[in-house]
Order: C-alpha cells, then structure tokens, then sequence
C-alpha cells in the first residue's frame, strides 16, 4: 500500500511538471509582456514628479492599457495604445517605450491573422527606431504582400533598402519595378525611381 501510494505522488508531480512545462513553453512571453509593462507602469509617478509636461501621455496610456485588459478582442484599441506608447517615447527617448509600442501592435498584427497594414507598417515604423532592419523589411514585405497596390510601401521598402541593409541598386529597383507594376497608382514610385537611378549616377 505505500509503494502505491508513493507511486501516486510521483505521477501527480509528473502531471504537475509536464503541466508547468507546458504553460511556461506557450505563456512565457505573454507573462514576460505583462511583467515588463507593469513595470514600466510603476514608474510613471517618478517619470511624471521629473517630468510634468508628461503627465497627459501617461494619462493616456493609463486609460488605453485598461481598455485593453477590458476589451482584449476589439482590435481597435491596439492602435491607439501603441500610438501612445509611441508618443511618449518620442518625448523620453526610452527605447522601452517604443519595445511596448512594438509589442502592442505585434499583439495586433497576431489578432488580425497578418492581414491589418496599419498593424504592420506602424511595427516597421517601431521596429525602425529600434534599428531592427531586418525586421522593418519583414513588416514592410507582409504588408505589400496584403495590399500590393499601396505605392507608399514600396518607397518606404526601397528606403530602407538604400539606406539602411545597404542593398545593391538591382535589389532595389527590381522592387521599385515591381511596385509600378502593381501599384493602383504608381506615379510617385516612378518619380522615386529617376531620382534614385539619378543619385545612382552622380555616385559613380
């Protein structure tokens, strides 16, 4: 009767283990991203004694973190939130503030199976001032892949291209060639592609 009962006990902490494992394996990151915002919540009472020209940014990121935790499924409200996430990045230049920018609007991208632009291009846009370049094309690529007759994409694509991964010139305008192919409107993409091929010019 012992054996059995300590062979029970065993298997209910094998259950336990396995069941531990497996919350840790696909929850990690979203207990992390909550640890982690909660944390950069606590110290908005200091940012805001320092700072207090801040107080209505966080205000608002107060009043949208709520709505969201309220309302998890209206994929509205991801936007607004990581805009004000944004918004007082640009004012602290605390690149957390822009990682949870980042992180709301992947939340979004995810919520909307990858198919919003908005979620997309505003993640190059974070992804960007956190010089993540490889990361920026990705967006930029998926969000041309949703709505490929968006000429403003391509050029933000071939920016980034040119200035940032340092892509060769044939890279770049057989993007460019390919957004005057699909775009609804390709006007601005051709007057980017002269100016380019003339700045190619006057390098050589």
């Amino acid at each position: 009767m012992k054996k059995n009962f300590i062979f029970g006990l065993v298997s209910l902490l094998v259950v336990i283990l396995m069941f531990a494992f497996v919350y840790f394996l696909f929850f990690k990151d979203s207990v992390n991203d909550s640890v982690e915002t909660s944390a950069l919540i606590t110290e908005f009472d200091q940012l805001v004694q320092d700072n207090p020209e801040l107080q209505s940014f966080v205000d608002e990121i107060e009043k949208w973190e709520s709505k969201q935790a309220e309302d998890p499924e209206r994929v509205e409200t991801f936007n607004t939130l990581g805009m004000a996430w944004k918004s007082l990045g640009d004012r602290t230049k605390d690149d957390r503030h822009y990682e949870r920018a980042l992180e709301v609007y992947k939340e979004g991208i995810e919520r909307t199976d990858g198919k919003n632009t908005l979620f997309l291009k505003n993640a190059a846009a974070m992804s960007k001032y956190l010089k993540r370049y490889e990361d920026v094309e990705g967006f930029y690529l998926s969000a041309i892949e949703v709505a490929p007759g968006e000429q403003a994409t391509y050029i933000e694509l071939a920016e980034l291209y040119e200035y940032q991964l340092k892509k060769n010139s044939e890279e770049i305008i057989s993007l460019l060639d390919s957004g005057i192919e699909r775009a609804v409107i390709s006007s601005i993409i051709q007057s980017h592609k002269q100016r380019y091929l003339n700045r190619s010019q006057n390098n050589n």
